[in-house]
């Protein structure tokens, strides 16, 4: 398929490149979620994509790791008796979105005394900040916010759009969990919560295929891959960026820290979520899922699309179907609408340029630069997946 790009007009280029993959006469779509053909790696069997078949196993394994109600009382208990001489129980990541928002409230409720976390890597939308900050308000927690220097991190950003991969995101994401492990050894905190959820975070593939398995972006943990791309691509050297490489991750999680997912412990209905939150905390909403972030939204809305051919949304709601939040009748109709508004679209197409020092014609030049996977570029890949085959035996 052709990259149609148009330098002054980003919504008619999103528009074009998204109908791109309707004109290929061997264009499919899953009869049980709306993951379609466009998707890097799919493939279909009984008009069922791997996705869910894969999802649907998952589910079965994980219904023997004793994920109820109950042991997540037993889990909150044991904390609490295991730090009561110490400062914190836990520490949480927080960013404003509904997960880690949610996951803060219901932390207080449950008496924990939470150390939360912001990662700030100059992205963030006024009302991500003003959400942080009422959530902050309303627990009482401290909270710290580690600042990432912007001239690094643009340049971190800017090698992994040289690199043609496609998760700008990973440093983001890397810098956001490496900082939550980092402030918990040094505040001597022993269980790490995230608001990461099988309900509406999780996607499952085929992992035998590399491409398959992470046709949305390689894993953010393998700093490794990140440094190594930054190497070949950047100029500045990376003081402030938070770091946690991957043989220090797993001394962390088998030696030191206790990774934990409460909202899979009990059934997280993402839009009752939002409903509590606004309810009791004023809490404000988001158009659709991570916009809490400028660099997300245009990643989701303009490069994911237009450079891509991706179209995240098929995954967002495919989640919400296998998790049956929403059904596929209903995601078919909202992936009728724009992924963003015409109005934002322009001005965080506009913003972008000026805040990554980037004319048009350098924008429209790594755009229509041939895409890359992340095994173009060195990886610490097997270490990871042995790591999390010989964690998944000991999860909490």
């Amino acid at each position: 398929m052709k990259n149609n790009f148009y330098i002054d007009d980003p919504v008619k280029t999103v528009e074009l490149n998204l109908k791109e993959k309707f004109l290929d006469n061997t264009y499919q779509v899953c009869n049980k979620c709306v993951m379609d053909s466009s998707i890097p790696g799919i493939y279909f069997f009984k008009g069922i994509c791997n996705f869910c078949i894969a999802y649907e196993n998952n589910s079965i394994r994980s219904k023997n790791k004793n994920f109820t109600n109950r042991n997540l009382k037993k889990i909150i208990n044991k904390i609490k008796t295991e730090n009561h001489k110490n400062k914190y129980d836990c520490i949480l990541g927080i960013s404003g979105g509904v997960d880690s928002s949610y996951l803060a409230i219901k932390c207080s409720e449950w008496g924990l005394r939470t150390l939360l976390v912001q990662f700030d890597n100059n992205w963030n939308t006024e009302t991500a900040s003003k959400n942080i900050e009422i959530i902050q308000k309303k627990t009482k927690f401290d909270l710290i916010t580690e600042v990432v220097n912007w001239d690094e991190f643009k340049d971190l950003q800017l090698s992994f759009l040289k690199a043609g991969l496609v998760n700008v995101e990973a440093p983001s994401d890397h810098g956001i969990f490496a900082t939550m492990y980092n402030v918990a050894v040094r505040e001597n905190i022993k269980y790490l919560f995230t608001g990461v959820n099988k309900s509406t975070e999780y996607y499952f593939s085929d992992s035998s295929n590399l491409n398959n398995r992470y046709c949305f972006g390689y894993l953010y943990a393998d700093l490794f891959h990140i440094e190594s791309v930054h190497k070949l691509f950047g100029n500045k050297k990376l003081i402030t960026f938070p770091k946690l490489s991957i043989y220090k991750k797993i001394y962390l999680d088998f030696f030191k820290i206790k990774r934990i997912e409460p909202l899979n412990f009990f059934n997280y209905v993402k839009e009752k979520a939002t409903k509590e939150l606004i309810k009791k905390v004023n809490w404000k909403p988001y158009i659709s899922k991570h916009f809490e972030s400028v660099i997300t939204r245009f990643h989701q809305s303009y490069i994911l699309p237009v450079k891509f051919k991706i179209d995240k949304r098929l995954l967002h709601y495919s989640m919400l179907i296998w998790s049956n939040q929403l059904t596929r009748y209903a995601a078919i109709n909202l992936l009728r609408k724009k992924i963003c508004d015409d109005k934002i679209l322009i001005q965080d197409y506009y913003f972008f340029l000026k805040k990554m020092n980037l004319s048009k014609n350098q924008f429209k030049n790594l755009i229509l630069k041939k895409n890359s996977i992340f095994t173009d570029y060195p990886n610490q890949y097997k270490i990871i997946a042995l790591f999390k085959k010989v964690r998944d035996f000991f999860i909490f």
